[in-house]
């Protein structure tokens, strides 16, 4: 009924439109997820399914719960979902493990926002999910290594410290809380 009230180039219009964020979707690395309001996969990309490592039947319809490496991160979560709930603001890198269907904790940084109907009420949310396991590896033995230089090591990023390893403190006579950042 509404496709025939339709122009035929608005048709066209329309099914160019739906085939190219389809199109977007399949092709990014990065997972993509929808959830209703109780946090129920509802929708989601391909890369969303190989990170988890579940099949689509197995993901449609079930809870972000299910997902979490613990009840504390099922809850941290939970928590982060109803603050974007009440104020409306976007969660940006926020970061929780799951466990994987063979058994794999991976660590994910996930930003999401509300999904709103047409009239603007709130339908659920949806999400942006990177997985980030092998980069906070590489973090932690970068950390490990400078930490055990015989020597100061020191990061800056925009302009300011983002790490110092235990000798930077010690040189400069601050402690570690007022060189970062």
């Amino acid at each position: 009924v509404i496709a025939a009230a339709l122009p035929l180039d608005s048709w066209a219009a329309l099914r160019a439109s739906e085939e190219r964020y389809r199109t977007i979707l399949d092709e990014i690395e990065d997972g993509y997820q929808e959830v209703d309001l109780s946090g129920n996969f509802t929708f989601f990309n391909e890369s969303f399914r190989k990170i988890f490592g579940y099949s689509e039947n197995e993901l449609l319809g079930s809870n972000f719960r299910r997902y979490a490496a613990d009840e504390e991160t099922a809850e941290r979560v939970y928590r982060a979902y109803n603050q974007m709930y009440k104020t409306g603001n976007p969660l940006k890198r926020f970061e929780w493990d799951i466990i994987t269907r063979d058994g794999t904790k991976r660590s994910i940084e996930f930003s999401a926002s509300l999904l709103r109907d047409g009239e603007g009420h709130r339908q659920g949310f949806r999400g942006i999910v990177r997985d980030v396991t092998d980069r906070k590896f590489v973090e932690e033995q970068y950390r490990t290594m400078a930490n055990s230089a015989q020597t100061g090591v020191y990061i800056v990023q925009d302009g300011r410290l983002c790490f110092v390893n235990p000798h930077i403190p010690s040189y400069s006579g601050y402690p570690e809380e007022e060189l970062i950042g």
